[in-house]
């Protein structure tokens, strides 16, 4: 009697304890990222004359696939600011193409467009934001939600948002107007092998990192010089200037994406 109970205590405690296993593994397997969002919120100012109608100033997000699969990613505009300006109009970019402006997102179920961002392990997206003023300043709060899409062609989890805060002032009622430097940035960007930096740039020597902060390219500075990722994995990384002095600043970001033959 007793060998049969203990017997059967053990089996429950087996069972037990396989049930406890099976769900931490997936309590942690759901506590995974599934995006990393590169910036989660940024705040944007630009200055401009303001005097073309079709003038656009862009603004660009980077999302990783953090996982071992192959996702398929939504995103969608949210526009819960009362304060934009009403003259404004909105258009997007993504890996896939540019929408019009009457297109909040990529993925519009029952109707078009239907064109998930297809992201394979560690390969990174991006969304360009454009934002056309039409002679008007002011300023605006957008935000961007990103979910997964299923092998169903459903929308089975939201995953992440970003915010997008976005100021434009009319340069040419200041009447003290100062030429200001432009930041550098990268250029093309994604980058398929190599890239430049345009813009007002003095430094000693030029470093690249990677998502996780481990450096993967350092090189002398010159202007037009060209940065060759070819050999990089495709993905986010961050370029930062060395100065004469020492220091190391982060100056803007690059996203590695090869062209697939």
């Amino acid at each position: 009697m007793l060998h049969g109970f203990f017997t059967n205590t053990h089996l429950e405690m087996k069972k037990i304890c396989f049930s406890l296993s099976a769900c931490l593994a997936t309590a942690l397997a759901v506590a995974q990222p599934v995006l990393n969002i590169v910036p989660d919120s940024i705040k944007v100012s630009f200055e401009s004359s303001l005097t073309d109608e079709y003038d656009n100033f862009p603004i660009s997000t980077y999302f990783s696939n953090a996982t071992e699969d192959t996702v398929a990613i939504r995103w969608l505009l949210l526009f819960p600011d009362e304060n934009c300006p009403k003259a404004w109009n909105f258009y997007t970019g993504d890996n896939n193409q540019h929408y019009p402006t009457d297109v909040v997102s990529n993925v519009n179920f029952g109707s078009n467009p239907f064109v998930p961002v297809t992201l394979n392990p560690h390969d990174t997206g991006v969304l360009i934001l454009y934002v056309r003023p039409r002679f008007t300043e002011g300023c605006c709060k957008v935000k961007i939600r990103y979910s997964l899409i299923n092998e169903l062609y459903e929308e089975s989890a939201i995953l992440d948002s970003t915010s997008i805060y976005v100021c434009l002032s009319d340069s040419t009622i200041s009447s003290t107007h100062i030429e200001k430097k432009k930041a550098p940035i990268a250029a093309p960007n994604p980058a398929n092998s190599t890239f430049k930096l345009l813009g007002d740039l003095i430094a000693k020597e030029i470093w690249v990192f990677n998502i996780l902060g481990a450096p993967v390219l350092k090189s002398a500075y010159q202007p037009d010089q060209l940065f060759d990722l070819s050999m990089l994995p495709n993905g986010l990384y961050t370029v930062c200037a060395l100065s004469e002095q020492g220091g190391l600043n982060p100056i803007t970001r690059v996203v590695k994406q090869s062209v697939m033959p």
